[in-house]
């Protein structure tokens, strides 16, 4: 039997960008090394596009934890840092299940260009997010 990787993340399926191009060519390695990959994401969630930037979905994933329990994952992968990777953090922090992150995007850069938000509040939630991960 093969081995499960869950990858939680913000984006999701079809979009165009790099955490989801990342992740869809390392699937097809991790599926011809045997290992299975599954998703959580905000289609899985009811969601609403984000102000200023439509292809992004925001959500509130009630139910991540039964969905993370229900798929019996052997890794955790939190790609990226938004509400779903947030909740499923805070999941795993609660129930001290291990688990790795991923930096993709120069986020305090865009959240200022998008929302004008100081980078320093930006950079601080991104390292107490990264900060208890097994590896980045």
């Amino acid at each position: 039997m093969s081995k499960t990787i869950l990858i939680i993340t913000d984006n999701v399926p079809g979009q165009i960008n790099g955490v989801v191009t990342t992740f869809q060519n390392l699937e097809d390695h991790a599926d011809r090394d045997g290992y299975r990959v599954v998703y959580v994401d905000p289609s899985q969630f009811p969601n609403i596009a984000c102000p200023g930037y439509a292809e992004v979905r925001l959500c509130w994933p009630h139910g991540i934890s039964k969905k993370i329990k229900t798929l019996r994952p052997d890794f955790i992968h939190i790609a990226t840092e938004g509400p779903v990777g947030f909740f499923a953090r805070w999941w795993c922090e609660r129930n001290r299940i291990p688990y790795n992150t991923s930096y993709h995007t120069d986020f305090a850069k865009f959240l200022k260009h998008m929302y004008h938000a100081p980078e320093s509040w930006t950079w601080w939630y991104l390292r107490w997010f990264h900060k208890n991960s097994q590896r980045v």
